[in-house]
């Protein structure tokens, strides 16, 4: 096992555009926008996909700085 630190993050239907990551006091934010493309006038009976503005936040190991 090496030293390296990989994170991986699934955004399904998300533009990178509309994603930012900020690191500080040790934890990693990622936070954005999922935006719905769909046409004002659909009606949904049921929807299986939350939109809207998202934030996460992963706590990193004590050593972590910004600058790796």
């Amino acid at each position: 096992m090496g030293d390296d630190l990989v994170i991986r993050v699934e955004l399904a239907g998300v533009n990178p555009d509309d994603v930012a990551l900020s690191f500080g006091r040790g934890a990693l934010t990622i936070s954005g926008t999922r935006r719905r493309d769909l046409d004002e006038d659909v009606e949904f009976h049921t929807q299986e996909r939350f939109y809207g503005e998202f934030r996460r936040l992963i706590t990193l190991p004590e050593d972590t700085r910004a600058d790796q």
